[in-house]
């Protein structure tokens, strides 16, 4: 949580599969948020809220449910805020991510290590990057400077007490696994200089796709930089930084 004047970001812990899940912790700390004169929140959520493989175009309407237990929690915290919000006078915005794609130096510490610096690191320790799910699996990939600027948005806006605002915030095309491995591998083999290669399941032919709908972001933030690969590079640079520290071969 950052919390600085009026404001709260909520980035919460959720449980892993097979955890048990966690008491409401939501409900006692709007409360106190309230009390030391919090007038706004913003949750980070999850577009998988959709369902684990959801289908057709996704906009904030769409029907919600997953047996999922990391989506299941983000979608109880998202039912207790929206419930609470008239009560505190708070002005909430809920913020549906897809796979966020960025720089981050402390990855090595998380207790998941983000899928793109896991490949990244493949490519550069291996020279080669291994897929667990064919390459056909659709995915939504959020730049990093993009959700900044739909943040910057978001928290520019008149504070209305009471209100809800859910958004869709991801890039603008749905793109796969295997695309976006291979933008990895080309991105590793220019700066490093070593072909790298991509493994991965048979496709399975039949991949159901999605389309996030962005719309109400884009409408309130309008148009943000969109630049995969320069994400990627700096991403490069985290694993770079850590394979010197640790020493590792290549």
């Amino acid at each position: 949580m950052h919390l600085a004047g009026r404001l709260a970001i909520l980035c919460p812990w959720v449980p892993l599969v097979g955890s048990t899940p966690p008491t409401d912790w939501v409900t006692p700390l709007l409360g106190r948020l309230a009390d030391a004169g919090t007038t706004v929140v913003v949750y980070f959520s999850t577009m998988w809220v959709y369902g684990v493989q959801p289908v057709g175009r996704l906009t904030e309407e769409s029907p919600t449910g997953s047996t999922n237990p990391y989506a299941s929690a983000h979608l109880g915290n998202e039912s207790t805020l929206t419930q609470l919000a008239d009560r505190h006078g708070l002005d909430i915005s809920i913020l549906r991510i897809s796979n966020l794609i960025g720089g981050d130096p402390f990855f090595r510490h998380r207790s998941k290590i983000a899928f793109a610096h896991e490949l990244t690191a493949m490519a550069v320790h291996d020279h080669r990057i291994v897929l667990r799910s064919p390459p056909d699996t659709a995915r939504n990939l959020l730049p990093r400077a993009l959700l900044h600027h739909d943040l910057t948005a978001v928290l520019d806006r008149p504070v209305e007490v009471g209100r809800i605002s859910t958004f869709n915030v991801g890039g603008p095309v749905t793109t796969t696994m295997g695309d976006f491995a291979n933008l990895i591998a080309a991105v590793v083999e220019q700066r490093n200089g070593h072909p790298v290669r991509v493994e991965h399941p048979p496709a399975s032919g039949d991949q159901r796709t999605f389309d996030l709908d962005t719309d109400r972001i884009r409408s309130l933030a309008g148009v943000g930089p969109d630049d995969l690969t320069t994400e990627l590079s700096m991403i490069l640079t985290d694993v770079t930084d850590e394979h010197g520290r640790t020493g590792r071969p290549s």
